[in-house]
């Protein structure tokens, strides 16, 4: 820890650990900000972030919550990344503390947060608004295509899965509405029993 800070001295580090008397410290979080990222995505990207999480496969295990941007190039940026015990309210509440210093976030309004939509189970949207309450949350194109994947696929199967992809990426509400409209015309079911068939999908993201 003390060397990071040495050769990155404007960089945020945060190491938090558990001290028993009779005990050595044992490790609870780290939250890993290099300023050269830091700088990169204030300067260069859209005020867009992902946040992601995945298990580490390690003897003591935990989790690893990250934040991603995008560059210039349309490509993956990484910005920030944290270690912690688990993924739940408490872990992403202290994350999302932490990037609101060192992205200098005083004020959330402009900015839009991406996340997968299991993470509302894991407490990741009460953190959002806790820390950036004007910020805009929506959730992850890919995942919720994914999801539709697995309810279209048993309710329209003779869909065309190009006509599929193009509902969970369209961006522009006339292209949306024409291609539901489409997606009505393969399923009769969907037209005459909305509220039956959303609430079946709802089951499945939960």
């Amino acid at each position: 820890m003390a060397e990071l800070k040495r050769v990155n001295r404007n960089s945020f580090f945060d190491l938090q650990v558990e001290r028993d008397p009779n005990l050595e410290a044992t490790f609870k979080i780290f939250y890993v900000g290099f300023e050269a990222l830091r700088s990169g995505f204030l300067r260069s990207c859209r005020p867009i972030i992902s946040l992601a999480s995945c298990f580490l496969k390690t003897q003591i295990g935990g989790q690893l919550l990250s934040v991603i941007g995008r560059d210039g190039n349309n490509q993956m940026f990484p910005i920030t990344w944290a270690v912690v015990e688990g993924e739940n309210q408490d872990s992403w509440t202290w994350f999302l503390e932490r990037l609101a210093l060192d992205l200098r976030i005083t004020d959330s309004f402009g900015m839009t947060v991406i996340s997968d939509q299991q993470k509302v189970i894991l407490g990741l949207e009460n953190a959002v608004r806790t820390i950036m309450p004007q910020v805009e949350h929506r959730n992850c194109a890919q995942c919720l295509r994914e999801t539709g994947n697995v309810y279209v696929r048993t309710i329209m199967p003779q869909m065309p899965g190009e006509q599929l992809r193009t509902t969970y990426i369209g961006t522009r509400g006339a292209q949306f509405t024409t291609v539901v409209n489409q997606q009505q015309s393969h399923s009769t079911s969907i037209a005459n029993k909305p509220d039956q068939h959303q609430q079946e999908a709802d089951n499945l993201v939960t």
